[in-house]
């Protein structure tokens, strides 16, 4: 596109030289014949007894500007041409000029100025052809008008009437031919360089047609690409629900039968345990309940990441959701020895619009973070707000270790481990916040942590509610507006 705006009529780039080799050789041979034509100059003007000192100097200097000028052009293969065209035109129009003048002015002598005159019309032929246009046009008009004034001032001092002088028709007829043949170049000029923006054009559009094609083919290309990648995908995604599904039975089901016997035998259901037994069942009791508490994160994990569970939404009340997680992470909570405060301000009147799964896993994975993060002594808070705009927040706090200000932007990413030298014993996967952010950002809602090193941590899920009022608030309220009116 560059190459076609460049050669449109009066852009700003427009193409000076046509790089031709037949161009070449033409303005070459003119050169030449121009040469031939100065030397037969001398030969006859010499003939003639009108050769003077100053004619047959500037005849020489002429021949020899023509040939360097051709030699220059023909050694280069053109890339000078247009710097040889200047050449000779400053030095051709110098020469006629001159020859010209003191024909007219000092020999009296038309005829001869009349010979040298025709040479101006190859001299413009040669700029139209190789300079660009207005260029060209310029400097003819120069030329030609620098002929006018000379012809002019001859008439002017000799007195000649040139409507009446027999001797003075042809230079005159000369002169208009001049102006004739220069009006007819411009507008040779003009349709060279149409043609040419028309040529640059055309091969601006088969080469947009030849990129276009290629990109059809590629994009074609990267389509059947996609729509495998996408069938592969969709089979990798079926074989790791598959996966999931015979996993989560597979794993789930002999480990809850050994934490089943093992409570067996710790608390003596067959016969009374020894100590040590005791002891023993106890800890493959606990250790069958991590392994199962890992498990179950592996999976929900995956089972978030492969978009393969749904949101059920439906009305539920948060209190009884949030009394009845706090129940069941009293029991742990107790076990470390740690406070578990709880504090809302609604109650089963409001319901809100949500998962009660989802929410139910929030709850559970921010408090046994917040309980197992804790030492013994420390207090676990879990606040229940209601903000005005309808806007529910979920809030665990806790008194333990802290997260450091360069790991605080981390914690929510998969696997994810703080690894904090006071809390030796702690274990489990890294996922129970990465979980968290996935189900809030399901629900439409976001998580924020703000945490001190040494002090403690708080999360904050914030979720859309609806807020609904009983019948009985309603009726109330009814009541209320009719007592009112009444």
């Amino acid at each position: 596109m560059q190459e076609l705006q460049s050669s449109r009529p009066g852009g700003k780039t427009p193409p000076s030289v046509i790089d031709s080799p037949a161009v070449t050789r033409s303005v070459v041979i003119v050169f030449m014949i121009a040469s031939a034509a100065a030397g037969y100059e001398i030969i006859h003007l010499l003939n003639t007894d009108r050769l003077t000192q100053s004619f047959s100097i500037s005849a020489i200097l002429l021949i020899i500007c023509l040939a360097a000028a051709a030699a220059l052009s023909i050694l280069s293969r053109g890339r000078y041409l247009q710097e040889a065209i200047w050449f000779v035109f400053l030095s051709g129009s110098l020469y006629l000029l001159q020859i010209i003048a003191v024909s007219l002015f000092v020999s009296h002598d038309i005829d001869l100025a009349v010979q040298h005159a025709f040479w101006f019309l190859p001299i413009e032929v040669s700029l139209f052809v190789t300079l660009e246009r207005r260029l060209a046009a310029g400097l003819s008009l120069g030329l030609f008008g620098l002929q006018v004034m000379i012809l002019a001032s001859f008439f002017w001092f000799a007195g000649i009437n040139p409507l009446t002088d027999i001797h003075t028709g042809p230079m005159v007829q000369l002169v208009l031919g001049q102006l004739a043949c220069i009006v007819l170049l411009g507008g040779l000029a003009v349709f060279r360089e149409a043609a040419m923006t028309k040529a640059a054009r055309i091969a601006a559009l088969e080469e947009n047609k030849e990129a276009l094609q290629l990109t059809a083919d590629e994009t074609e290309l990267n389509r059947q690409a996609a729509i495998e990648a996408l069938q592969t995908a969709e089979a990798a995604t079926r074989a790791r629900e598959t996966f999931l599904a015979t996993m989560g039975h597979e794993l789930r089901t002999p480990l809850n039968a050994i934490i089943g016997f093992a409570q067996i035998m710790e608390h003596g259901l067959l016969r009374e345990p020894l100590p040590k037994e005791k002891e023993y069942s106890s800890d493959i009791r606990k250790s069958g309940e991590h392994m199962l508490a890992l498990v179950n994160q592996l999976l929900e994990f995956s089972r978030l990441e492969s978009e393969a569970s749904e949101i059920n939404l439906a009305d539920h009340s948060l209190a009884e959701i949030f009394d009845h997680t706090a129940r069941i992470m009293h029991v742990v909570a107790d076990q470390k020895s740690v406070r578990l405060i709880r504090e809302w301000d609604v109650d089963d009147k409001y319901e809100l619009e949500t998962d009660q799964q989802a929410v139910r896993q929030i709850l559970f994975n921010l408090m046994s973070n917040a309980i197992k993060f804790t030492p013994k002594g420390g207090i676990v808070s879990l606040h229940l707000v209601r903000q005005e705009e309808g806007e529910m927040i979920i809030e665990v706090s806790d008194t333990g270790i802290g997260i450091a200000a360069d790991k605080l932007a981390r914690v929510c990413e998969p696997f994810f481990q703080i690894h904090d030298a006071s809390v030796p014993n702690v274990g489990g996967t890294g996922l129970g916040l990465s979980i968290v952010t996935r189900l809030a950002n399901r629900l439409n809602g976001t998580v924020e942590i703000d945490s001190v090193l040494g002090e403690g941590t708080c999360v904050r899920v914030r979720l859309p509610s609806t807020m609904k009022a009983d019948k009985r608030e309603h009726e109330t309220m009814v009541q209320g507006v009719a007592a009112m009116i009444a």
